[in-house]
């Protein structure tokens, strides 16, 4: 979380980030829900170039990951909160992408700007 930005030096807070936490957290299975959605997706089709890349030639091949099976693998393990109120949700990957974390940007009017695996 960072601190508000207003603040005098000494007298800092989060109550920005704080505020933009607890909004967040009244409603979390549904912000959720449209993350997951979201990252699913801007990110489903390098998912799949990712497991076309990984086969094995040996192997059977994969059933093609689709948006709802990506949403479902992908678990929330962090949160940045800035005190201007945007964020940003981290990711685990289900293993989609070889353990990076997905990276969602989150404006402060709640909107969504793009999903990206870092790591």
């Amino acid at each position: 979380m960072s601190i508000d930005d207003d603040a005098r030096e000494g007298a800092e807070t989060c109550e920005g980030a704080f505020a933009r936490l607890r909004g967040l957290l009244a409603d979390l299975p549904d912000v959720d829900d449209r993350w997951r959605a979201f990252a699913a997706e801007k990110l489903t089709d390098l998912a799949n170039e990712w497991q076309e890349e990984d086969e094995d030639d040996d192997a059977p091949d994969p059933a093609p990951i689709t948006r709802e099976t990506f949403a479902e693998r992908i678990r929330l393990s962090e949160l940045g909160i800035a005190a201007d109120g945007s964020a940003t949700p981290y990711y685990d990957d289900g293993d989609l992408f070889i353990g990076h974390v997905i990276v969602i940007d989150l404006q402060a009017d709640g909107s969504l700007t793009d999903a990206s695996i870092a790591g």
